[in-house]
């Protein structure tokens, strides 16, 4: 059968993506509506992005063997994200540019950010909602609040930043909604191995589709948007809730 948290993560993505497209369809944020930039050689910065992805995973299994900075405190297991993923950092930095090639405009950052946080409300409640308590939304908020888990939130800045380059460098090669497809498919069969493992059920297939459907809302907004920033509360906040959800709600996670 689907994993407990499962609907209720598709829920929450749904409810605040779902209101996103809502937003941008009808009262058009300037800030949401960016033109498209051009890019020049898009199979080189994705060539070159892929290499960094390559490094990234090579940092991470030096990581894995505690080979990097030791984390006594969160302010080094912050550092030590910053370093996992420094090879991308510095591919994107020395290519320039970043506001309009890479769907990480700064002057639209802040704003960007703040309808992230309204909407990873939203998906915090619709996510405790189908878990069963609606009122779980303000423990998960308190106890997510708590400065420990900013390692998790630095991890997954890093995480949308790499997604929104990738996508953007994809998405001017061979158009956006071909690379949406691809890239949703791409991290829904990134689950294989692990169902392959302990053996693949129905509902497993189940949760892939629902994965590449979930993918698809989420990219092709990004694409949308040209901005990843909106995203990345709602992200951190789906992603912290697995640390939770079964001393909220009193179910395995």
């Amino acid at each position: 059968m689907l994993d407990e948290r499962y609907l209720s993560l598709i829920a929450g993505y749904g409810a605040a993506v779902g209101i996103f497209w809502l937003l941008y369809a009808t009262m058009k944020p300037r800030f949401l509506c960016r033109e498209n930039s051009t890019i020049d050689k898009p199979w080189l910065e994705t060539g070159l992005l892929i290499v960094a992805v390559i490094a990234v995973i090579g940092v991470g299994q030096l990581w894995s063997k505690n080979l990097l900075l030791p984390e006594e405190t969160w302010v080094f297991e912050a550092l030590n994200q910053v370093i996992i993923f420094a090879p991308i950092l510095i591919i994107l930095a020395l290519r320039g540019n970043l506001s309009s090639r890479a769907y990480l405009p700064i002057v639209s950052g802040l704003p960007s950010i703040v309808i992230g946080l309204v909407l990873a409300a939203v998906a915090l409640t619709a996510y405790s909602g189908a878990s069963g308590d609606l009122g779980g939304a303000l423990v998960m908020a308190e106890k997510m609040a708590d400065i420990e888990n900013l390692p998790h939130v630095v991890q997954v800045l890093l995480e949308d930043i790499a997604i929104a380059a990738l996508l953007a460098f994809i998405a001017a090669a061979i158009g956006g909604r071909t690379a949406v497809i691809i890239v949703a498919a791409l991290f829904a069969a990134a689950h294989v191995p692990a169902l392959l493992a302990k053996g693949f059920e129905l509902t497993e297939l189940i949760s892939l589709v629902l994965d590449a459907g979930i993918g698809v809302l989420v990219l092709g907004a990004i694409i949308a948007s040209r901005n990843v920033w909106w995203f990345w509360p709602i992200h951190t906040v789906m992603d912290l809730t697995q640390f939770y959800y079964k001393d909220v709600f009193g179910v395995g996670g």
